[in-house]
Parts: structure tokens; sequence; C-alpha cells
């Protein structure tokens, strides 16, 4: 997660009240280490990553515990990459952080529809 998108993400988050804030369950995309190479072949956003999966990963922990530190749930979301590039062909859309983020946030909806 860039440092641009990690922001957005927080001051989104700061906009919401009390009550909201405790209903959230955040989705967090999450590579694996090992497809870290082919998701930044696949992504047409690739100078807005990180150039490693460790600092990537080392972001990631950073907003965990800004998450935990202010008491949001949130799930970490494994992203298949197969399946995120059928999701953006079928959906016409650009594999950019915003279609991930959607893709990410459809995964949380049908979680949640199946949690019910």
């Amino acid at each position: 997660m860039s440092k641009r998108r990690k922001s957005k993400e927080m001051k989104k988050i700061k906009k919401k009240s009390k009550k909201e804030i405790e209903d959230l369950d955040l989705g967090l995309a999450c590579y694996r280490k090992e497809d870290w190479k082919k998701f930044v072949q696949m992504a047409d956003d690739k100078n807005e990553l990180e150039d490693t999966w460790e600092k990537w990963h080392t972001n990631l922990r950073k907003l965990e515990e800004t998450l935990d530190s202010q008491h949001i749930k949130y799930t970490e979301v494994i992203i298949d990459l197969e399946d995120l590039e059928r999701y953006c062909k079928k959906k016409r859309l650009p594999n950019i952080s915003k279609t991930r983020s959607r893709y990410v946030s459809n995964i949380m909806a049908l979680k949640s529809s199946t949690d019910n």
C-alpha cells in the first residue's frame, strides 16, 4: 500500500463517527511474497507500488498498528492474482488501487453475506 493510499484511507476513516468506526470491518488487500513480482507486473499503477514485498509488508504492518490503536477491525484478504485479473477483465477496469479496493470490498461483502 503506497503512503499516499494509506493516508487517503486513514482520512476516510477519521471522517466517520465513533459508532461507524466500531461497526467497520475493513478489508486489507494482502499479497503473498511469492506473488509480489507477478502482481507488480500485472498492475497498471506500478509506479505507485512499493519496490519490494518487504517494503509493502512493513507499510501494511504500520497501517495495522494504527488501526489496532484506534480499535478498528480489519480482515486481511489474500489476493488471488488470477481471480483479480478475471475481475478486472469482467468489469473492464484497470488494475489500479481503486479497482483492487473495490475487489476487496466485494470479497468482504460476500464473506459478510455468508456469515449471516
